[in-house]
């Protein structure tokens, strides 16, 4: 018996029989004495391999888990045993008119967990419903689940409606009446077997996924419930691949191959094809493959660096040489480190995020020696890489890489985007169809942000950073991407390598995020010397450029580009009535061919400034009071 001090101290549903988490309505169910185990997060996908065996109702337990597995569902597990309990789930109404209409009454009151489609009516085991033993789903409508199958607990949310299950019945399990035993014993049909022509010969590495998923797939064509596939599935990955797959993936593909209905076509979807052709999917109910407004995700855009970095898909496009893998490797630090981006205020990293970087154009030391005057943590945690050193590059369909982002949650960094791609022509839309659908597979797998590195065309050079050419190749690329960055170098003051080098950065495409204004970020700087009082004087001219990098261990914000034009505008105009001063008596004609502008522009630009010719004093210019001005 639960005393009273600790039955206050289990949380209970409010009013309308919800949880305000997934965790309070693990640990009511565990109150009632039926064992829990923890989910991925709105998934029922069990996170522990062993979870039949590490079910529990110890209330401290259920608080570890919420903590180690944060924001994880919660399942309800039946255990045939004479002090265990059993559930009957129903996706339909019509198992309970059905009951109503050929035995007569409702279903036994008992505690009872609501989700959107339907019930789990929870009951205390008795002998009979032991030897019942579980029944598969029944056309998707109900299913019993006696030993070894779990139900997702209240407060846990539902993966496809977003909303959290709820307790419908507030009661204590009671034992199922024998009529209702009878009954399910006559809806229980015989199970189709594992066949045995299923046994083959070892499943090797590089194919044990499609093999695994191939399988389940005509075992859910034959009828067989999600639960039987489960244990078929483990038992083949053990017996038959070579080596197995993580128990937890398998389970993964069991359950994925489970949501498609019995009976479908006979053809198994693996990665999307059958025969190198598309298949048409039939579901139960087509209502599953759409969401309303209030079923999708709730919140704002995630932004993993505020103001620049939006989650998804996101290009950095700039000339060979032109600081595209120094700025990356800012983004990193502020990635994991949590620092600023480039020690702006504005640029606030909300929480630190693991990086993958692959750069197959970089041998490893030269890599190593960036990462470290960059400041990039040596923690396998927070940072990982691959680069030319370690051979092959591999490819974005790799199941290891796929499994790499899968464990680490990263934003995955592509250096360049170019070296993954597998087509004869970067123009080619068809032929960069792969490499969009796999940079969104990583994506799908958990990546949450992905980088690429991208070459520029030509024409920016003369035309200015803009959407058309940051990006060389195929539009698609662009159209694909969440925020596109375009880089360039201020070439006049670069000289060749014998000036600084600053390069301009300007967001030209952000979706669903306030894009920063343009800005300037200087990678090294110059410096002279004054042979005479032996100091340093940065910025004049001579005989060296330093690396800002070596420095201070990051790249610098210099003058935006919009404000080196207000200087420059202002240096103009200080010339301009420095010239009008010295030559009052110049023709606009003369003016104009001096200092090389139209007689337009020079007009608008004198009368801006004050100067006009006054009448009767000849070709005279005359400079009048601001008052004056229009």
């Amino acid at each position: 018996m639960i005393n009273e001090t600790a039955q206050a101290a289990i949380p209970q549903p409010d009013v309308m029989g919800r949880f305000e988490s997934s965790a309070d309505g693990a640990k009511f169910m565990a109150a009632q004495g039926i064992p829990q185990i923890p989910l991925k997060k709105k998934t029922k996908v069990a996170i522990l391999e062993d979870w039949p065996q590490q079910a529990s109702t110890d209330p401290a337990q259920i608080d570890e888990w919420s903590v180690t597995h944060r924001d994880c569902n919660f399942a309800s597990v039946g255990v045939a045993q004479p002090d265990g309990f059993c559930a009957l789930e129903t996706d339909a109404s019509s198992v309970s008119e059905k009951y109503k209409s050929e035995v007569g009454g409702a279903f036994e009151r008992t505690l009872t967990i609501g989700s959107y489609k339907g019930y789990h009516y929870w009951y205390a085991h008795t002998a009979d419903t032991i030897a019942l033993g579980n029944i598969g789903q029944n056309g998707k409508e109900f299913s019993f689940r006696a030993d070894g199958q779990y139900c997702v607990s209240p407060g846990s949310v539902h993966p496809v409606s977003g909303e959290r299950y709820y307790v419908a019945a507030v009661e204590k399990p009671v034992q199922m009446p024998a009529k209702q035993v009878a009954w399910l014993r006559q809806q229980k049909k015989s199970q189709p077997k594992l066949s045995v022509q299923d046994e083959g010969q070892p499943i090797l590495k590089g194919s044990r996924n499609v093999a695994l998923a191939s399988i389940a797939g005509k075992w859910r064509n034959d009828g067989l419930d999600p639960e039987t596939i489960e244990i078929g599935l483990l038992k083949k990955n053990a017996a038959e691949c070579v080596p197995p797959l993580p128990e937890s993936e398998v389970r993964t593909i069991a359950w994925s191959i489970s949501r498609y209905p019995i009976g479908r076509d006979d053809r198994v979807l693996v990665r999307g094809q059958v025969a190198g052709e598309p298949p048409v999917q039939q579901v139960a109910d087509w209502r599953t493959l759409f969401r309303a407004v209030k079923e999708l995700e709730d919140g704002e855009v995630k932004m993993l660096i505020r103001n620049f970095l939006v989650e998804g898909l996101v290009f950095i496009g700039g000339l060979p040489g032109e600081g595209k893998t120094l700025l990356a490797l800012s983004m990193v630090k502020a990635l994991t480190t949590g620092r600023n981006f480039l020690g702006r205020s504005d640029f606030t990293v909300p929480q630190q995020v693991p990086v993958l970087y692959m750069i197959p154009e970089s041998g490893a030391r030269a890599f190593r020696k960036r990462c470290e005057k960059f400041g990039i943590p040596s923690d396998r945690d927070k940072f990982v890489c691959r680069t030319i050193s370690e051979c092959a590059t591999l490819r974005l369909d790799n199941p290891n890489l796929i499994e790499a982002v899968k464990a680490m949650k990263p934003v995955v960094f592509l250096d360049t985007v170019i070296r993954f791609s597998h087509a004869n022509d970067e123009n080619a839309a068809a032929q960069n169809k792969k490499l969009v659908d796999d940079i969104i597979a990583l994506r799908q797998a958990g990546a949450v942000a992905i980088v690429g590195l991208h070459h520029a065309t030509k024409a920016m050079r003369q035309d200015g950073i803009n959407l058309e050419n940051v990006l060389r190749g195929t539009g698609d690329l662009a159209a694909a991407c969440d925020g596109v960055y375009g880089l360039m170098r201020d070439d006049l003051l670069y000289d060749h390598g014998n000036g600084p080098l600053e390069i301009d950065i300007e967001c030209v495409k952000p979706r669903d995020f306030e894009p920063p204004l343009p800005f300037r970020v200087r990678a090294t700087r110059k410096v002279s010397y004054d042979e005479n009082t032996s100091t340093t004087l940065i910025g004049v001219g001579g005989r060296g450029v330093v690396s800002v990098v070596d420095e201070s261990g990051d790249l610098q914000i210099t003058a935006s580009m919009s404000e080196r034009k207000r200087e420059a505008d202002e240096v103009a105009d200080r010339e301009l009535d420095q010239l009008m001063t010295e030559k009052p008596e110049i023709t606009l004609e003369d003016l104009a061919v001096e200092i090389d502008q139209s007689k337009a522009t020079l007009s608008r630009t004198l009368r801006r400034l004050g100067w006009q010719k006054q009448k009767g004093q000849g070709h005279t210019w005359t400079k009048i009071n601001d008052s004056t001005t229009r």
